[in-house]
């Protein structure tokens, strides 16, 4: 089934983690692909250490997306879109794949709606979570487990910096 995590609050990515580590208890394989992520924060560090989890993610530059001159933008999506083709093609070794931010590629372009929609339609036999903002009404469509995640208050308001095992 799909399991959609969306919205402007925080614990979209830390909700689909526990559904991964629900499969994970059940020894089953789980594919984790992450989208305008560096592969650097603590749920990645612990999940490359277990045998059945793979992770897939590319360096990212320092920049926002919406900061970076066209060159640097078009190889960023060239990379992003890679992972995405990755997933497609080892989908089938999985029995949960999660594509974290994968809502948020979408929406800049990265990804194309029409090839995520052929995606969900070809792997309709395991569990995927998609995360992230604003997804689309085809997406949500789509969507078996439909979680909205609404911002209320968060320390980012107060210009608190990010916390090392909370946020990262």
């Amino acid at each position: 089934m799909l399991h959609i995590y969306h919205g402007d609050g925080k614990g979209k990515t830390t909700a689909a983690l526990g559904l991964v580590m629900r499969e994970l208890g059940h020894a089953q394989k789980v594919l984790v692909v992450q989208f305008l992520k560096d592969g650097k924060s603590g749920e990645i560090s612990f999940l490359k250490q277990q045998p059945l989890v793979t992770c897939l993610y590319s360096p990212m530059p320092k920049l926002f997306y919406y900061q970076m001159g066209q060159e640097m933008r078009v190889t960023t999506a060239l990379s992003q879109h890679a992972l995405f083709e990755t997933a497609e093609q080892t989908a089938a070794q999985y029995a949960c794949i999660l594509l974290d931010e994968a809502l948020d590629a979408l929406q800049l372009g990265i990804l194309q709606e029409i090839e995520m929609l052929a995606f969900l339609n070809a792997n309709k036999a395991r569990e995927i979570i998609l995360t992230g903002r604003n997804p689309s009404k085809n997406i949500l469509a789509c969507g078996d487990y439909i979680t909205q995640m609404k911002l209320e208050k968060h320390p980012y308001q107060k210009q608190q910096a990010p916390r090392k095992g909370v946020e990262y």
